[in-house]
């Protein structure tokens, strides 16, 4: 005699009502109707029937999906039914535009598959203490004096190589045709650059470098009186001019 099988619940039935969280039933909104679009366009795909699905959410965006097109079907349903024909082109191409929706859909499932893939490495990563994949993502809030201190010695050596690079594509760029070419449009030049101050450019240099005079402007800003007199600064006597040549590899500039 066969033992008798324990008697289980079964599948439930969903209740069908009213999701009263905002963010719920938003959530519920989107994955349903991802859900029902996508049965329409397997009707559409495997049946050849024309479709139109529109929805509207709670905060009254539209959404609609339709094959051949949402406006086809329902012209079709306002006109009475009338029989629709299409020609072959129209046909073609809707076949590679639902190819394309096709190829689209299966990169973003593998971009997403990557991306959590990547995700987790991380995760796990940060999780055995690897300090290099914690600073990736840093929450600066959360780190101690040490961590911090840490964090900023890793982080000199990558400032110190954006400079270099900085200073290079200065130099390969030809600073002094820029100027000339903004000047010669008249666009406003800045005042200020990489350290408060004015920068002119010399061209009777005998050497392969750029020379470079730094300019300290005497001049009150906009925002203050033009009659306002301005205090020298210390050590300097009232009107003289402060010129500082630098030359080297950084042209001058403070870092």
């Amino acid at each position: 005699m066969a033992p008798k099988r324990k008697g289980g619940n079964g599948r439930k039935k969903t209740i069908m009502r009213r999701v009263e969280k905002e963010g719920a039933r938003q959530v519920c909104f989107t994955k349903r109707r991802q859900g029902l679009f996508n049965k329409a366009n397997e009707l559409a795909v495997m049946c050849g029937a024309e479709v139109a699905v529109v929805a509207y959410s709670p905060a009254g965006n539209d959404f609609s999906f339709g094959h051949p097109s949402a406006e086809a079907v329902i012209d079709r349903f306002l006109a009475g039914g009338a029989t629709g024909v299409l020609s072959a082109t129209d046909n073609n191409k809707l076949k590679k535009l639902h190819l394309q929706h096709d190829e689209l859909r299966t990169q973003l499932k593998e971009v997403k598959m990557r991306k959590e893939c990547m995700e987790e490495a991380m995760a796990k990563k940060r999780a055995m203490g690897d300090q290099i994949a914690a600073w990736l993502n840093p929450e600066l809030g959360d780190m101690g004096e040490e961590e911090m201190m840490a964090f900023a010695a890793k982080l000199m050596p990558v400032r110190v190589a954006v400079s270099e690079c900085a200073n290079q594509v200065l130099l390969n760029m030809g600073m002094e045709n820029v100027l000339r070419a903004l000047q010669a449009h008249g666009v406003p030049l800045p005042q200020q650059l990489f350290g408060g101050s004015t920068f002119e450019f010399g061209s009777t240099s005998t050497n392969t470098g750029m020379e470079m005079h730094q300019v300290t402007m005497a001049m009150p800003p906009p925002e203050f009186p033009a009659d306002m007199e301005m205090p020298p600064p210390m050590g300097i006597a009232a009107g003289a001019d402060m010129v500082q040549q630098a030359t080297g590899t950084n042209m001058g500039f403070p870092y």
